[in-house]
């Protein structure tokens, strides 16, 4: 198995991808979500609702967890409208 972004990944007809210039940092991004998802994962469900992980106000692990699973949902969607050439820029109030 090869690992995504990396050089002899195929898409497409079949060619292999050119390097990417910042694979690197793909790379380590990569590596530090595979390091949390592992810590998270060995976490029990009760340990996950234990407020502590942030103060004032008291977030749990679960909290964080769905404050960064909303921002990654957003910049997802973002980044299609950039792809689509639909983006307009605009402030987002994702707390809201």
């Amino acid at each position: 198995m090869t690992t995504p972004g990396r050089g002899s990944d195929t898409r497409g007809g079949g060619a292999p991808d050119v390097e990417h210039p910042y694979l690197v940092q793909i790379d380590a991004e990569r590596d530090g979500w595979y390091e949390i998802t592992t810590l998270v994962q060995s976490l029990t469900p009760d340990e996950c609702l234990v407020p502590g992980y942030y103060d004032d106000p008291d977030w749990t692990v679960r909290d964080l967890f769905a404050h960064v699973g909303t921002w990654l949902a957003e910049a997802h969607a973002q980044l299609e409208r950039l792809v689509a050439g639909t983006y307009e820029g605009h402030d987002v109030d994702i707390d809201r």
